[in-house]
Order: structure tokens, then C-alpha cells, then sequence
């Protein structure tokens, strides 16, 4: 099969040769190497060009954006370029481990009903600022299938430990819209068709620090609207799309189509500052994809009171 990586950079020359050199040292090799630029403003082309040259990597290929496109888009492009059977996303400043293609290939190429396949990480953090990261231990055998859940939609690892397949992207771009999380909707497709899975492996050190893509963004309640409005479209168009897949399983689109409806409560909720309406969607936590969001919404809408 044809391995692809495909990466996504903006203003990345502190850590990027760490990325580049970790992949060219795979004790299984990529056939192409995608990378896509939003319009950095140091010298992270220059240095992914120099190293591209100095190594003579034929197969590998660097694209600079007209205009900035964001994070998530930019990712999407580069995923739409990438032309192998199985594809490794990888961020521009973690540092891969050196069997982490030859492991998790040899997965997918024994198991074809995985399309997604994600690894263990190993956080190590810059500086103060960086959120600290705990993933859960999940199962006990080495590769453990992901049942569908509230957190159907919710990556039980970072997107940049992920493998999928190409056939993952056919539906991806009819559902994805601009701004949200690449990782998340590839997740939910695969979780969907039964077909996420976690290999207890660690495959990479994932640095974490202050200007890290999943740290951006403060915190506060604006920001919470925002990703509630965004969960409420993707499930909206993730309904839609199921609805057209007439074998598709009832159960969960029933769940999904009461989990938009929560989530609409929610964000009503937080919008009126209603405590009443906030305590009276406990009935439906099973709903929320973690308790603590309920939580916290009660939290911010206890602080305006």
C-alpha cells in the first residue's frame, strides 16, 4: 500500500527540522511527504525546502497557500492532496518515533476493517503556559476497538497519532466545514461506521507548549458559544449525510439527532443565562459528550448570577 504523511505548518521554524528529521529516519519510509503552508511569516519554507533538497527526498512536496486559510483548512487541503492508500497526519512539531509508520501500517494492513487508527503519545511540555495532557488508559489489549458513544465525535487521542485510510476522505469534504477540526469529523466518520481504533502503542512525543493549534483560543464563554454552535452544525450536516446512507444504523442517528437538540438547550441556556434550564438538562447528561461540560456551563452561567 502507498503511505502518505501529510502535514500542515504556520510559523514553525523553532521545532520543524525535529518533525522532518524524525520522519526521514522511519525504519519504514513514506512514498510522499504533503505539506501544506498557511502563509508562514518566519522561515519555515525556506527550511522545509533546504532540508527537502539537501536530502533529495524525492516524493516529498511543499505547498504554500495564496492566503492564510486557518489551521483546520489548511489541514483539509493538505488531505486532499495526499494520493496514498493509507495516510499518517502529522503536526509540524512533534517528533515521531522511529517505527511508528512501520507499526501502525502493518495494523492496517492486517486489520482492513480499521480506517482509523490512532496511537499513544508522549506529552513533554515547553513551558508553563502549555496545557498539561492525561489520557486515560483505555483497555487492556493492544488494540482495542472504539464503541460508539456520546463521545462519538470526541478523538480519544490527538488527531496527529492518527492513520486512516483514503477511503475515509470520500464523505469527509461534504460534511466538513470551514473552522472545525479536521481530527474531530475524520474521528466521527470513522467512529460511525464502526471503524476507529486505538493501538496502546506510544508513536510519538507530542510537544505541547503555548503556541500549540489545540492551546489557541482563550476560554472563556464566547469561545464555549462558538464550539457549541459548531457541535450543533457538524451534527446537523452528519444527520443529513446519514440520512442518505439508507442501511445506516437508526439507533444512532436517533442519538445524535437528541444529542443537536440537547446541545441547542445548551447554548440557549448559556445565551439567556438561564439557571433553571441549565440544572433541568442534567436529566440529559448521557448526552454530553463529558460531565464537566455540564459543569462548567453551570458554572459560567453561576458567575453571571
Amino acid at each position: 500500500m502507498k503511505i502518505s504523511v501529510v502535514m500542515a505548518t504556520y510559523n514553525g521554524e523553532k521545532f520543524i527540522i525535529e518533525q522532518l528529521e524524525s520522519i526521514i529516519n522511519q525504519t519504514v519510509l513514506p512514498d510522499e511527504v504533503i505539506i501544506c503552508d498557511d502563509k508562514s511569516e518566519d522561515l519555515t519554507i525556506t527550511i522545509i525546502e533546504d532540508f527537502i533538497k539537501k536530502n533529495d527526498l524525492i516524493g516529498w512536496k511543499v505547498y504554500e497557500n495564496s492566503f492564510n486559510l486557518g489551521y483546520s483548512a489548511n489541514f483539509s487541503r493538505a488531505l486532499k492532496l495526499a494520493t496514498g492508500d493509507l495516510i499518517f497526519l502529522a503536526d509540524q512539531d512533534d517528533i515521531w518515533l522511529k517505527d511508528k509508520i512501520q507499526i501502525m501500517s502493518e495494523v492496517m494492513n492486517r486489520h482492513l476493517e480499521i480506517d482509523l487508527l490512532a496511537s499513544n503519545v508522549i506529552p513533554f511540555y515547553m513551558d508553563e503556559k502549555s496545557n498539561k495532557v492525561n489520557y486515560e488508559r483505555i483497555g487492556i489489549k493492544s488494540l482495542v476497538k472504539i464503541p460508539f458513544s456520546s463521545r462519538w465525535i470526541k478523538p480519544v487521542r490527538p488527531g496527529c497519532s492518527f492513520c486512516i485510510r483514503k477511503n475515509l476522505l470520500k464523505d469527509y469534504y461534504k460534511i466538513w466545514f470551514n473552522k472545525y477540526p479536521h481530527d474531530c469529523l475524520l474521528w466521527g466518520l470513522a467512529n460511525l461506521n464502526s471503524s476507529s481504533y486505538l493501538i496502546n502503542r506510544n508513536t510519538i512525543k507530542y510537544r505541547r507548549h503555548g503556541l500549540t493549534a489545540s492551546n489557541r483560543g482563550n476560554k472563556q464563554l464566547d469561545y464555549r458559544l462558538v464550539n457549541i454552535k459548531n457541535e450543533i452544525v457538524i451534527a446537523k450536516r452528519m444527520l443529513s449525510y446519514l440520512t442518505s446512507k439508507n442501511n445506516f444504523n437508526d439507533n444512532k442517528k436517533k442519538f445524535i439527532r437528541k444529542q443537536k437538540e440537547v446541545y441547542e438547550k445548551r447554548y440557549n441556556a448559556l445565551i439567556s443565562n438561564n439557571l433553571f434550564s441549565a440544572i433541568k438538562l442534567l436529566l440529559n447528561i448521557k448526552y454530553y459528550a463529558r460531565i464537566r461540560f455540564w459543569l462548567t456551563d453551570l458554572y459560567y452561567i453561576l458567575q453571571k448570577n
